[in-house]
This record gives C-alpha cells, structure tokens and sequence, in this order.
C-alpha cells in the first residue's frame, strides 16, 4: 500500500509543502456537493520520508459556504512546509 501511495504525484496540498525529491506516500481528496455544485471538504493525508525523521500529516479542511481549491491548497502546502521544517532544521 505504500508503494501505491507514493506513486501519487499532483505537485499539490501537502506535496507542494515539499523539498524537492521528498517521499511522500499520500491520498488527497475532496467532495463536491451535488445540491449546490461546490466543494466544501477538503484533505490530504500522508507519510512523509525526511531526513530529520518520517511522519505522518493528515489536514483536513471544511466550510459550510464553499472551500476554495487555491486557497485550501496554499493552507495545506505552507502546513506542510512547517511541520517539514520542524522535523528538519530543528534538528541541525
């Protein structure tokens, strides 16, 4: 299963929060609601291989209005990003 997941490559969500040449095994997703068309979930959930130590991230986000897709991605990727950081550069 984790070879699968980490053949998932979008440039996305918490993979846009990445090093370049970070493995990430990872499922994103989101749902569109049928009533009115818009996406109000958001998430992506993964395994991340770093050099300061594997981890796990999972965000998940949800609006009652509507989740915009650059905005949540944006969010998702800078969490990403931090939480990459904290693993790292504390670690030097």
């Amino acid at each position: 299963m984790l070879t699968y997941l980490t053949r998932n490559k979008i440039g996305v969500l918490l993979e846009a929060g990445l090093p370049e040449g970070t493995q990430i095994g990872h499922k994103h997703g989101w749902a569109i609601d049928p009533a009115d068309g818009l996406m109000h979930t958001i998430g992506d959930a993964g395994i991340i291989y770093s050099p300061g130590g594997n981890y796990i991230l999972v965000v998940f986000m949800q609006n009652n209005n509507q989740v915009v897709f650059d905005y949540a991605n944006r969010i998702i990727a800078d969490i990403s990003s931090a939480v990459y950081n904290y693993f790292n550069l504390t670690a030097q």
